[in-house]
């Protein structure tokens, strides 16, 4: 009987914050002289990059390392407008930026020193990668943010109040964007706002960048009986932008044709829209890359009605050229190319792809690499609530890792 209990007691305690000591090593608290020259910001970690994955869970005071997502906390399922989460990753050739709801921003950078001893790359050549959190949770816990943006190359969300999940107490956010920049987020005033003042009521809900370059915004006018909506685009967001109907605004949320992806992308597309030929929905994957301005999604064809839909995760690099593909369960396509923009398809190397496998309701909503080293974002999943949250990182696998330090030397 004492037997049972106890079996009982650990049985339901369930996952824990336990690691394993090859986990905690690869982890290294940098020392107080160990600060990114650029920004003046103290890592919150360096990593050690290897074969076994580094899993991080999101919590009120940033990262914290844990075993496994078997072992991240038991929170609430609480829906995603208001939950910790990464609403996105935007990614250039020498960093990697992911933007956290109610948080601020991760970055992650290639780390070779910067007064921190023994940090140097490992007998593989693979540099260790510094953790830094750049957020100003007392602001940002009272909105919900967009996807991750890039205003002129430097990544920025749109913050802004969500009254569906939950009643507006907060005074809407002024200026309603911020960016990256230095150790802390910074707010930035931008022109095509300028008409909506928020003493006038005015909120801007929506800001994404379409396939046709423009940049499409959504302004809603709380104080109106009914709310008063007016969607507008812009190709330049410091210039007032002009009205568009809501058909159009629309259409700039549509996935782009796969034929419009880089060659071997297209060829990744391909694979995974065949391998998930089964699940009878819309299917769109969202790939990042320091190639595009920002986030770009694709679709496999154009019978699409964004209901119900499977979305994917990806990630292309031009220099040297590969992509990388996932489902939810993070199976997918790999390609790689021995010349860049290559069509012919003896030119492009195509492989299985996978990722380490989650636990029954979790997946993984987004994949970014930075070097050898592939970073991805899980979640706890339940309809449109999400519970526990974080990101892995690891070794790219020895196919691709190899492919890319072959175009390095």
């Amino acid at each position: 009987m004492l037997l049972v209990c106890l079996l009982l007691i650990f049985s339901c305690r369930g996952r824990q914050s336990e690691l394993a000591l090859s986990d905690a090593a690869s982890v290294i608290a940098p020392q107080e002289e160990a600060v990114n020259p650029q920004t003046r910001v103290m890592p919150a970690a360096i990593l050690r990059i290897g074969d076994n994955p580094l899993w991080f869970e999101l919590g009120p005071g940033g990262p914290v390392l844990i075993g496994s997502p078997d072992y991240a906390s038991l929170n609430p399922y609480t829906p995603w407008a208001l939950s910790l989460f990464i609403t996105g990753i935007a990614a250039s050739e020498d960093r990697l930026v992911m933007a956290v709801n109610r948080d601020g921003f991760l970055m992650f950078e290639p780390w070779t020193g910067g007064g921190t001893e023994n940090m140097q790359d490992d007998a593989n050549g693979i540099p260790n990668i510094g953790l830094f959190r750049i957020a100003d949770a007392g602001l940002w816990d009272h909105y919900t943010a967009s996807s991750l943006l890039l205003i002129d190359k430097t990544p920025a969300v749109l913050l802004y109040r969500d009254d569906f999940f939950n009643d507006v107490t907060a005074p809407p956010p002024s200026p309603q964007v911020w960016t990256l920049a230095g150790d802390r987020p910074l707010g930035l005033e931008l022109g095509a706002f300028t008409p909506f003042a928020v003493e006038e009521g005015w909120e801007i809900d929506t800001l994404r960048l379409g396939p046709d370059a423009y940049w499409y915004y959504r302004g809603v006018r709380h104080n109106a009986s009914p709310p008063e909506l007016t969607y507008r685009r812009t190709l330049d967001l410091s210039q007032s932008g002009e009205p568009v109907s809501l058909e159009a605004f629309r259409n700039s949320a549509m996935p782009e044709p796969v034929f419009a992806a880089p060659a071997l992308l297209r060829q990744a597309l391909e694979g995974v829209f065949f391998l998930s030929g089964e699940q009878n929905t819309d299917k769109a994957v969202s790939i990042v890359s320091p190639e595009f301005p920002g986030t770009r999604q694709f679709a496999p064809g154009p019978a699409f009605s964004g209901m119900d839909m499977l979305e994917m995760s990806g990630y292309y690099s031009g220099r040297p050229e590969f992509a990388l593909v996932i489902g939810k369960d993070g199976r997918g396509i790999y390609a790689v190319a021995e010349s860049s923009g290559t069509d012919a398809a003896d030119g492009i190397d195509l492989g299985f792809f996978v990722l380490p496998a989650l636990p029954k309701g979790f997946v993984y909503t987004r994949i970014g690499c930075l070097g050898k080293a592939v970073i991805a974002v899980w979640e706890e999943q339940e309809t449109w609530s999400v519970g526990a949250a974080g990101f892995m990182v690891m070794e790219l696998p020895g196919e691709i890792g190899n492919y890319i330090q072959d175009y390095g030397n």
